[in-house]
């Protein structure tokens, strides 16, 4: 996915509004630019993906995943 421009033709700063993902899955691989608004979304489907995929970045990606998984262990832990 890429950003739209400005009214006045530039790109709005990476770093606030996309960030650049590389998703491995067997022997196949994505590397997109997506919203960082969406990265909720990205953290689940890689989750949901099992040892399937990996998620090669960006950290803050990975660091949300860790995360989600953490709250998860943690739930079932006891």
């Amino acid at each position: 996915m890429r950003r739209s421009r400005s009214r006045k033709g530039k790109r709005p700063p990476s770093s606030s509004r996309s960030m650049r993902c590389a998703i491995t899955r067997g022997c196949g691989k994505v590397d997109a630019e997506v919203p960082r608004g969406d990265l909720p979304f990205f953290a689940e489907l890689f989750i949901a993906l099992g040892s399937e995929a990996d998620a090669e970045g960006p950290e803050e990606l990975r660091a949300e995943i860790r995360r989600r998984l953490a709250e998860r262990l943690e739930r079932y832990w006891e």
